[in-house]
């Protein structure tokens, strides 16, 4: 039987490509791609 595996979400994604990999915060890569902070990271 095939195993399932875990999707990742795409707050995470964001994460760990740009926030952590860059050094930035949720704050600053959200007025970068225009959008409300809360919406970064769900």
């Amino acid at each position: 039987m095939a195993e399932l595996i875990e999707l990742a979400t795409v707050g995470e994604m964001l994460k760990e490509e740009f926030i952590d990999a860059f050094g930035i915060t949720q704050n600053i890569l959200a007025a970068a791609i225009f959008v409300p902070p809360n919406r970064i990271i769900k």
